[in-house]
Parts: structure tokens; C-alpha cells; sequence
């Protein structure tokens, strides 16, 4: 599945491990703010993906560790 969809699967450096941190984080985010926090919509619009939430994650949504800008406005 990862080919098809063009994404490269990745392994975390052994211990201690900051990348795995990272990850954690994102995965966390996802959840938080994608999934969990989203009134109930059906299954079809979550097995699309998370790709409208991370573009307004990306490019709308201000994160107040940057200065309430966000995050594409620091490329």
C-alpha cells in the first residue's frame, strides 16, 4: 500500500531515539486534532485521509510556538 500512494516507510534510530519522538508527536496531533476533536462523519471521509487537515494545519492554522503564524510561513 505505501507504493501505491508513493510514501516511504522509514526506521527510527535505536535508542535514544529523538526521531521516534517526532513521529509520536505528529501521530499524536493527527488524532487530537483530526479525528478526535471532528464531530462524527462517516467512515468514507476518514479513510480519504488527512490530507484537507494537514493543508489548513499547514497554512491556516496559526501555532503560537512560531508567533501565531503557520508553520508553511516559515518555508
Amino acid at each position: 500500500m505505501a507504493n501505491e500512494h508513493s510514501i516511504t516507510l522509514k526506521k527510527t534510530r535505536p535508542l535514544p531515539s529523538q526521531t521516534n519522538g517526532e513521529v509520536e508527536a505528529v501521530n499524536w496531533t493527527l488524532q487530537r486534532e483530526w479525528t478526535y476533536l471532528r464531530p462524527s462523519r462517516p467512515n468514507t471521509e476518514h479513510q480519504v485521509g488527512p490530507q484537507p487537515f494537514v493543508g489548513d494545519y499547514d497554512y491556516a492554522h496559526p501555532h503560537t510556538a512560531i508567533g501565531n503564524q503557520p508553520p508553511a510561513s516559515r518555508r
